[in-house]
C-alpha cells in the first residue's frame, strides 16, 4: 500500500514481522501434519534447516518486513523443539492426555523426574539468525502454561508447579538468546484461551517468571489454533464475536510483558478488545497464516474493514469528521473502519486533507507529551495541518508547551 506522503511520517510507529512460524519446505519435512517427521538426519539435516532457515530469512527482508525471525525452521514442533534435550522427560512413555482443555487427545511424553536443562537448546539458531541479518530479530519459545498443557505430569504435584519449574528454564534459555543478540522473546501461549481463569490465577505468574530479568523486549503471542479438523470445529461454536480475551487483557496489561501479539485474520476477536492494553505494545495480526494461497489486497481489506466497521459515530473527533462518511448511510465509499481507510491514503483529490484529519483524531494525543513532541517534529519538517490543530491549539498553556518540548515533562 502506497502512503500518502503526509502519513510517512506517523507510519513509521508501525513495524512489520511474522507471527513466527513459517512453512517447511517438502524437502525438510512432512507437511501439513499436526506432528510431523523430518526428511533427512544428522548432518545432512542440520544443513538443510539453515538452508531453509536462510531462505526465509531472505524472503522476509526482500519483503520489507523490519523484525526477522528463523521461521523456526530448526524444530518439528512449536513445543516439542524446546523439550527436546530436557531431561527428566520420558519420551518412550506416551500418554493419552486431553490437549487445549479437551479440546483433542492425542499421545504426549510423560515427565517422571526432575525437569533440568544442561544447557541451551537455541543458543546456535539465533546465532544463525542474528548472523543472518542486520535487521531486529525475533526468536519464539513455548509458553510455560502451553507447555504443561502439551506433556503428561506424573512427578510434579499439579500442572501449575510443573509449569513454574518449565518457566525457570525459559528464563535461563531466554537470557542466553537474548546476549547471542536477538531483540524480541516472544512466548507462544495458546492454552490462555482455553483456559481463562487458570491465566489469571497461575499463567501470568509462571509467563512473569519466564521474563524476570530480561534485557531483550519480551511478547506474548496468544492464538486461537490452526489447521487441525478439531480446532475448526471449536471455533464454529464461539459465535461472530470472540470476546474470550476480555477479562484476561486487564491482567496482561498490568504485567511485565512489553508486547501482545493477537491473530485477527483467523479469528473474530473484537478489535476492540484491544483498549483493554492501554500500556502495551500490540502486534496486529491481518494476513492469515492457513491460507493455501497469496492473500490479494482486497482479501486484507475486506478482513479490515467490512467485518469491524463501527456502528455509531465518533463524538470525540475534535477536528470533524470524515467528508464521506454519512450519518444515515455511513461510509459513502466503502465500509472501511477508519485507520484502513483507502481514501484517506490515496485519494487524489481529498487524500491530503483526509490523512491530516486521521493523523490529528487517531494519532496525535494531546495529554500524550511524548506524542506532542512527535507531533512538533512532524510540523518542524513541513507537515501540513488543519486549521484549529496548530501546536498551540493543542496546548494553550504556553509554559507547559515549552516544558513538553524541553522533555522537563515525560
Amino acid at each position: 500500500m502506497e502512503f500518502n506522503k503526509l502519513f510517512i511520517e506517523m507510519a513509521k510507529i508501525f513495524k512489520a514481522t511474522t507471527a513466527g512460524s513459517l512453512p517447511k519446505p517438502n524437502w525438510l519435512a512432512e507437511t501439513e501434519k499436526l506432528w510431523p517427521a523430518w526428511k533427512d538426519s544428522g548432518e545432512t539435516l542440520t544443513e538443510k534447516k539453515k538452508k531453509s532457515a536462510a531462505m526465509w530469512i531472505d524472503v522476509q527482508e526482500q519483503s520489507g518486513l523490519e523484525i526477522i525471525s528463523e521461521g523456526e525452521q530448526f524444530r518439528i514442533h512449536f513445543v516439542h523443539g524446546f523439550l527436546e534435550t530436557i531431561e527428566g522427560i520420558n519420551w518412550d512413555k506416551k500418554t493419552q492426555m486431553g490437549i487445549r482443555n479437551d479440546r483433542y487427545v492425542v499421545e504426549v511424553p510423560t515427565v517422571t523426574e526432575p525437569l533440568i536443562k544442561s544447557g541451551s537448546i537455541h543458543v546456535e539458531e539465533a546465532k544463525f539468525l542474528r548472523s543472518k541479518s542486520k535487521k531486529l530479530t525475533k526468536f519464539t519459545l513455548p509458553g510455560p502454561m502451553t507447555i504443561s498443557d502439551t506433556i503428561a505430569n506424573e512427578f510434579y504435584a499439579d500442572k501449575k508447579t510443573m509449569a513454574m519449574e518449565f518457566a525457570k528454564l525459559l528464563n535461563d534459555e531466554a537470557k542466553t538468546l537474548c546476549d547471542a543478540g536477538i531483540d524480541v522473546i516472544q512466548f507462544d501461549e495458546p492454552a490462555f484461551n482455553s483456559f481463562l481463569e487458570e491465566s489469571i490465577e497461575w499463567g501470568m505468574d509462571a509467563l512473569e517468571v519466564a521474563i524476570k530479568g530480561l534485557d531483550c523486549k519480551t511478547a506474548i503471542h496468544i492464538c486461537y489454533g490452526y489447521g487441525i479438523e478439531e480446532n475448526l470445529n471449536w471455533k464454529k461454536t464461539l459465535g461472530d464475536q470472540w470476546r474470550q480475551y476480555e477479562n484476561l487483557f486487564p491482567a496482561i496489561n498490568q504485567s511485565n510483558i512489553n508486547q501482545v501479539s493477537l491473530e485477527f485474520a483467523g479469528s473474530r476477536v473484537p478489535p476492540q478488545l484491544m483498549r483493554l492494553l492501554p500500556d502495551k505494545e500490540i502486534m496486529v495480526g491481518v494476513v492469515s497464516v492457513v491460507g493455501d494461497h497469496i492473500e490479494t489486497s482486497e482479501e486484507v481489506e475486506k478482513f479490515n474493514t467490512k467485518r469491524y466497521r463501527p456502528k455509531i459515530l465518533r463524538k470525540d473527533r475534535p477536528y470533524g469528521k470524515c467528508v464521506f462518511f454519512d450519518q444515515e448511510i455511513r461510509c459513502r465509499v466503502h465500509t472501511a473502519k477508519p485507520l484502513e481507510c483507502k481514501i484517506s491514503m490515496g485519494c487524489k483529490d481529498y487524500g491530503e486533507e483526509l490523512s491530516i484529519w486521521f493523523m490529528l483524531n487517531h494519532f496525535v494525543k494531546k495529554d500524550d507529551a511524548e506524542s506532542v513532541r512527535r507531533y512538533a517534529s512532524y510540523l518542524k519538517t513541513g507537515g501540513k495541518t488543519l486549521e484549529g490543530a496548530e501546536l498551540k491549539d493543542l496546548v494553550p498553556d504556553k509554559e507547559k508547551l515549552k516544558k513538553i518540548l524541553n522533555f522537563e515533562i515525560l
